[in-house]
């Protein structure tokens, strides 16, 4: 992990540019303009969010919505990304095993994604969880520390 100083909401944009043609899915954002800059490798933060979408993708394959939102702590020492699909939801029992590497849902999946994932977003200091989406759905919350200013 090699962090720099980078904009979270520059970076959420260019994620969502990619899959924003997707046919069938709609994709919605909500980025206040005073998010601080935080230290994150930007590629491997670009890997963390594509995973997530491609899951959520794969999930709604006959398509569905997904909404990322960005926000921070009133003192400004972490940032929040929540990116919510409405797709099937994610069963209690998968919950537990989802960040385990080798564990899939899918047949043709490798279960490595999540597992580096959350590796990623562990060497930045976070934590990436997951809850339902009511009624039906996923919300996948990602904290990291924001850089000092």
């Amino acid at each position: 992990i090699k962090k720099s100083p980078a904009d979270l909401s520059i970076l959420i944009e260019e994620i969502v540019h990619l899959y924003k043609s997707y046919k069938g899915i709609e994709i919605n954002t909500t980025i206040p303009d005073n998010i601080p800059k935080a230290e994150v490798d930007e590629e491997q933060f670009k890997r963390v969010l594509i995973n997530i979408f491609e899951n959520a993708i794969q999930a709604m394959p006959d398509g569905g919505q997904i909404h990322i939102a960005l926000d921070h702590d009133e003192m400004d020492t972490k940032a929040y990304i929540h990116i919510t699909d409405n797709g099937p939801g994610i069963s209690d029992a998968d919950k537990e095993k989802l960040f385990l590497p080798y564990f899939s849902t899918k047949t043709n999946g490798t279960g490595l994604g999540l597992a580096i994932a959350h590796r990623i977003i562990s060497e930045h200091g976070g934590h990436i969880r997951i809850k339902n989406n009511e009624p039906h759905g996923t919300i996948f919350t990602i904290e990291i520390p924001i850089k000092e200013r």
